[in-house]
């Protein structure tokens, strides 16, 4: 499994703007091939977000670009230019989840 993670400042006033944006492209993701789970996470305090999507494979990931790319374009306009995002693929090497049916 592979995760790719990007986080970025957005300017105050598009937090709704963001997650709208957001689902509409989670929408897309999860119909591709490999997506398994997407997580978008903000600190209202600092404007930071950090966009989780975890997949099979690597290759996965860099198929989903073209699909990711309209959406990315609208997510940019509400960046905050002044803090530097960043944007990382790594193999997911632990995983732990609560269980859902009460057993261990």
């Amino acid at each position: 499994m592979f995760a790719r993670v990007s986080r970025a400042t957005f300017q105050p006033g598009t937090e709704e703007e963001n997650a709208r944006v957001w689902r509409e492209l989670h929408a897309e993701l999860r119909r591709r091939p490999g997506f398994q789970a997407g997580y978008l996470l903000h600190n209202a305090a600092t404007k930071e977000a950090l966009a989780i999507s975890i997949w099979d494979r690597e290759a996965d990931i860099a198929s989903s670009d073209a699909v990711r790319q309209p959406h990315v374009a609208k997510l940019r306009a509400n960046i905050d230019a002044s803090i530097p995002t960043s944007v990382g693929i790594s193999e997911v090497r632990g995983r732990v989840e609560r269980s859902l049916q009460g057993q261990p």
